[in-house]
Formats: structure tokens, C-alpha cells, sequence
């Protein structure tokens, strides 16, 4: 599971996120119940941080931990998380990949359609921190994909069939997703303030 961060790759770090953050964001504690893995943070720098980088900085060192790792340490590594932590890093498996260009979300999409437990699981995600909008719009797109696939699937037509699908409202689904995916990063923040036992362990 890697891709994009917040902007940035995730093969990149935080990349652009102030030194401040980093300075007050500090990584590695196992903690809380089922020896979960909770990202330890001083007070101060929780609320400072607007809602992408909230978001981020909670879920960044789970990606270091399976950055480049095999299915094996993964798995075990997702094991770990709380329901708040298994249900972002999935909505990050999704945005990650997706979001970059109108080309990349197709073919991710597709990808992730290909695999069923993954698909799955960002639904569970997205029903976890109640993003119905999110969830409607992935429904419509699996369900018209799944119309056009002989489309995607034609080699000399791809290109010209991705194009020209539109959402019902009349703009591609591509800038859907993008408009969609900011409504899901502030819910997410305001969730992550809401219940921050399930995502940090502060350090005053």
C-alpha cells in the first residue's frame, strides 16, 4: 500500500508539511488496547494542524511501517491499527493512487475493482467515518465502469473511451472525485478531533 501523500508522494514523506509539525509530531509508540499503533503528538501541535495534515501526520508512520513490505508484515501491521486507523489508511489506499491525474484515478479504480477485499475494505472505511456522499459516488462509479468496460478494455479505444465518461450531473468523474475527496479529508479531520484516542497519545 503506497502513492501519494497529502500533495507530496508518499515515497517522499511529508514533504512540504513546516518543520514545525514535524518538530512536534513524533512516531513509533505502541500503545492503547490491543497494542495498537498511535502516532504520539504534543497537544498544541493536534489542533494546530488544518485537516489534510491532521490526517497525514496520523497515518504517515503506518505507511513508513509497509512501505515496500511484503503481504506477510502488512497484514500483521494492519492488524494492529485501531477501527479509526484501518478505516484511513484505506481511504488513502483509494486517494493516494487516485488523485493525481484523470488517467491514474481510472486505472486505480479499476485496479481496486479487480480486487474485491480492497474495494471492500474502503467502503467499510468510508461507512466507519459515516461519508455517505463518498460511498454513493463509488457505488456509481463501480456500476457505470462496469458498463463501460469493454471500453477499458480495448486497447486502440481506451484512451478516447475514459474521456468521454461523464458523471450524472454532467461533469467527468474525475473532478468528482476531486471536489468529493476534499469533503472526505474534513471529515475525516473533524472525526480525528472528535476521537483522538483512536488515532495519537498526547504528550503535554
Amino acid at each position: 500500500m503506497s502513492g501519494t501523500g497529502n500533495g507530496q508522494s508518499m515515497n517522499l514523506g511529508m514533504g512540504t508539511i513546516s518543520v514545525y509539525i514535524r518538530y512536534l509530531v513524533r512516531y513509533g509508540c505502541n500503545c492503547g488496547e490491543a497494542d495498537s499503533i498511535l502516532v504520539t503528538i504534543e497537544r498544541k501541535a493536534f489542533y494546530f494542524l488544518g485537516n489534510p495534515e491532521l490526517g497525514w501526520a496520523c497515518i504517515e508512520p503506518t505507511i513508513k511501517k509497509i512501505r515496500g513490505k511484503n503481504s506477510t508484515i502488512k497484514t500483521q501491521v494492519y492488524s494492529e491499527l485501531t477501527k479509526g486507523q484501518k478505516a484511513l489508511l484505506m481511504f488513502r489506499v483509494l486517494y493516494d493512487h487516485a488523485r493525481n491525474s484523470e488517467e491514474e484515478f481510472y486505472s486505480w479504480i479499476n485496479i481496486l475493482l479487480n480486487e474485491p477485499h480492497s474495494w471492500s475494505e474502503i467502503k467499510v472505511g468510508l461507512r466507519y467515518f459515516q461519508d455517505d456522499s463518498m460511498l454513493q459516488f463509488l457505488d456509481e462509479t463501480e456500476s457505470f465502469l462496469n458498463k463501460k468496460n469493454e471500453l477499458l478494455n480495448n486497447e486502440h479505444s481506451q484512451n478516447r473511451g475514459i474521456s468521454s465518461l461523464i458523471y450524472p450531473n454532467g461533469e467527468d468523474f474525475y473532478s468528482v472525485f476531486c471536489k468529493i475527496t476534499q469533503e472526505t479529508i474534513n471529515l475525516i479531520g473533524t472525526y480525528i478531533r472528535n476521537n483522538p484516542e483512536e488515532f495519537v497519545r498526547f504528550i503535554d
